[in-house]
């Protein structure tokens, strides 16, 4: 190990081009780390630094080149920025600076000249109040330094309260501004106008996810919006994530008030805002959850779990604190026998209303419920490893359905198809035999009744038949407007950002807009998505159903159902229900999210 006799040696022996060379170069654990993490040393070190690159117009890169090294201590650094003889530049860079080093090495930068940059004075760790205070008046209009406050946990709250404030927002200037700004300067603006949408939504993403950000401010950011706009609306999901906001009061704040109509009779979109904030909220228990195994209640870890308590008028704040899922089972639906747990643990989604409609078919006309069968048929659901999605369909259709196939057809329908074919097979099944005329519903049920008979198969052929049946014998159904025509105005936008995707296939969204166009998209890809259900969901709101077109042609292309409310992806089918690669699936997900955000897509979809 060199000593200081050995350094001071080899100072003076360099030349200044070398010297500097030496300190740039030099690794740690060779012949200038060991000082330089010895603050005596450093004291001593740098009048020997100045000596040696007096003269060579390098000073302040040799000065620099010190200070940025990792093994320099904080007092060693608060040394070097009063040392008056040489320059400090750099101090912002090194994690270890000192506040108060830090403070007066801002001062020296705005005073008198021109401060080029104020990013890494805005995201150092040892940022001070007064500091923040600074740079948030003397660089407001700069957008990456206004981000860097809004996510460093040392920006004092009351810094980031102003921060989110609109007045303060419109003040803010995109990146690609340019010009310099001199301390105390409040009027040095760029002419390039006010701050996009996307950098509004970045800088409020960072303000919700800054673990200093007092509840105050969050329930300010939460609740205190006239409007919501996209940009707001990204910030809720985000803050739902704060490390700091206590799991227990964001399920407080969550709620689900009735939707207002806008002046359109179209809902606005407190409802897609709580799906969001929910599907945020979700990600963090399942990371919780991973982190910390058995710390969360199931419920809130199936598919929309959060949102369908909150829809179905359940209280999550109570539940949060329950942990077995014997007592959840019991809040939800009165009972917690075995077989309903192992159904219920087995399932994607909570499926509370699969209960309801199985205890129906095992109900008297009296209201008394058949337990015991009941439970036995729950027990066969088991055996055959039966999602509980397979049977969400109202409890007097699953009746008349088990009237006409019997409890054996059921089992043999969920046994024998997948969870959403299983769910399209008995809706079918209903709406051939929903008819106001009893003659009319017995005939439906022979000619059901006999094609069993022949056929005996309960699998896809049986799925198919009662799809063209209800074509067939339904005629020609009205035609009908769907609540997703609202978006038509960003496909094109969405189509253009697909093309510039790097891609092997051409890729386009094809977004029907009545059910003549949703049937003319089943008849290519040969399923069943064109049938009276769909499009009656589609017109409801309930669901948004679109192609994606692969090099122009919808045969070759994929079709996707989602859950207009909840934005979880339903079905997924190519053509004659083939699988859908997860590329495709991938940008389906991304194309939705942009109908929902205003055609503002994923960065990198298929990431």
């Amino acid at each position: 190990m060199h000593n200081l006799q050995t350094l001071k040696s080899m100072l003076l022996t360099l030349p200044p081009e070398a010297l500097i060379d030496a300190v740039l170069e030099d690794n740690k654990g060779s012949a200038f780390s060991p000082l330089l993490k010895d603050d005596t040393y450093i004291e001593q070190f740098t009048p020997f630094l100045e000596n040696a690159a007096r003269g060579a117009g390098d000073l302040d890169k040799l000065f620099c080149a010190v200070i940025q090294r990792d093994e320099v201590s904080p007092r060693a650094l608060r040394h070097l920025a009063g040392y008056s003889s040489g320059g400090s530049d750099g101090l912002e860079d090194n994690p270890n600076t000192p506040a108060d080093a830090l403070l007066e090495h801002y001062y020296a930068e705005v005073s008198g000249r021109y401060l080029l940059s104020g990013k890494s004075f805005a995201s150092h760790r040892n940022l001070c109040p007064e500091l923040a205070g600074l740079l948030f008046n003397d660089c407001i209009d700069k957008f990456t330094v206004m981000k860097a406050l809004a996510k460093n946990p040392a920006t004092p709250d009351a810094i980031l309260f102003a921060l989110m404030q609109e007045d303060t927002l419109n003040k803010i200037k995109d990146s690609s501004s340019s010009g310099s700004y001199h301390y105390g300067s409040r009027h040095s603006y760029s002419s390039n106008g006010e701050l996009s949408k996307q950098n509004k939504a970045e800088i409020l993403c960072a303000i919700a996810m800054n673990p200093n950000l007092s509840q105050d401010s969050m329930e300010y950011l939460l609740f205190s919006k006239d409007s919501i706009g996209s940009e707001y609306k990204s910030s809720y999901c985000a803050l739902m994530k704060n490390p700091s906001l206590p799991i227990s009061v964001a399920l407080s704040w969550l709620n689900m008030e009735d939707t207002p109509l806008g002046d359109d009779g179209v809902p606005v979109s407190e409802e897609v805002r709580m799906s969001d904030m929910t599907t945020a909220l979700t990600e963090r228990l399942k990371a919780q959850e991973s982190a910390t195994p058995y710390s969360v209640n199931p419920v809130f870890l199936k598919e929309d779990g959060l949102y369908t308590l909150l829809a179905q008028g359940y209280d999550p704040e109570a539940l949060y604190a329950t942990r077995k899922i014997k007592h959840t089972l019991n809040t939800l639906i009165g009972s917690s026998h075995k077989e309903e747990i192992a159904l219920f643990e087995r399932s994607k989604a909570i499926c509370t209303s699969t209960f309801s409609a199985l205890q129906y078919i095992f109900t008297d006309q009296n209201g008394k419920l058949d337990r015991h069968n009941y439970l036995l048929f729950l027990s066969k659901l088991n055996a055959l490893s039966v999602d509980g999605e397979a049977f969400n369909i109202a409890g007097p259709a699953l009746r008349i359905c088990k009237d006409v196939i019997g409890l054996d057809g059921l089992l043999r329908v969920a046994e024998l198809q997948n969870t959403d074919g299983c769910r399209d097979t008995l809706t079918f099944l209903n709406s051939v035999l929903a008819s106001p005329y009893e003659e009319e519903m017995e005939r439906q049920i022979k000619l059901v009744q006999r094609w069993l008979k022949k056929y005996d198969t309960y699998g896809d052929m049986f799925h198919d038949y009662l799809k063209n049946k209800e074509r067939r014998d339904g005629g020609a159904p009205p035609m009908m407007h769907f609540y997703q025509r609202t978006f038509s105005h960003l496909v094109d936008e969405i189509n253009h950002k697909l093309e510039n995707l790097p891609i092997k296939d051409k890729v386009s969204v094809s977004l029907p807009e009545n059910s003549f166009e949703l049937a003319a998209i089943g008849r290519s890809q040969r399923h069943c998505v064109g049938g009276h259900h769909y499009a009656s969901g589609c017109a409801s709101g309930q669901y948004v159903i679109f192609g994606l077109k692969v090099n122009g042609s919808m045969k070759h292309g994929f079709t996707f159902q989602f859950n207009r409310t909840t934005g979880t992806l339903i079905q997924q089918e190519g053509f004659a229900r083939a699988a859908v690669p997860k590329q495709m699936e991938k940008l389906a997900k991304a194309c939705f999210h942009a109908m929902r955000n205003e055609g503002e897509m994923t960065a990198n979809p298929l990431r």
